[in-house]
């Protein structure tokens, strides 16, 4: 065996199982280049650049999900004009819903989240037809449009509220 996972005695002098504790080895440690015996550290300048870049991608977000909203509007309005050939876009549509999602989670934005990941679920259960479901998506792109807007991050009390509005009606579809 390796010097990362030693061999045991099946028992002490007693007959009792002895328990072992086993390292597994830091390969990622290893693969950057570092001692697996001491603490691995990052170059700061490397640490700078990675938070600098994800600054400028924090503060493309905004405009990013306008872009991503303004998507899913015309992908629905393709589907309700164009039942036939909605499968496909209601696909995409949740594939967009859930990308929203996880990047306003990412950057602090919950309620943003939580509305895009309603409208995700929703959006898998949706038959294109369903005029009562197409106005619940016109809801929570109404409501994605005005936290954007607004440029709500949590909500507060409002945002529960909104999120219990939401709740009720994909609950009853």
């Amino acid at each position: 065996m390796s010097d990362h996972f030693p061999q045991r005695d099946s028992a002490n002098a007693d007959g009792v199982q002895e328990v072992e504790i086993i390292t597994p080895p830091n390969t990622l440690k290893e693969k950057l280049g570092g001692d697996p015996q001491q603490p691995l550290r990052f170059d700061p300048a490397l640490i700078a650049d990675a938070e600098s870049k994800f600054a400028q991608f924090a503060s493309d977000f905004l405009g990013r999900t306008r872009g991503s909203l303004a998507r899913l509007s015309t992908l629905f309005a393709e589907s309700q004009a164009d039942q036939g050939g909605a499968a496909p876009r209601l696909k995409e549509a949740s594939a967009l819903a859930r990308e929203i999602a996880s990047e306003a989670g990412t950057f602090g934005y919950t309620l943003l989240s939580d509305i895009a990941r309603s409208l995700e679920k929703f959006v898998l259960r949706l038959d294109a037809a369903d005029r009562h479901g197409l106005d619940i998506v016109r809801v929570h792109l109404a409501a994605l449009e005005t936290v954007l807007r607004e440029d709500v991050k949590r909500g507060g009390r409002e945002g529960v509220e909104l999120r219990m509005l939401l709740r009720r009606a994909t609950a009853r579809r």
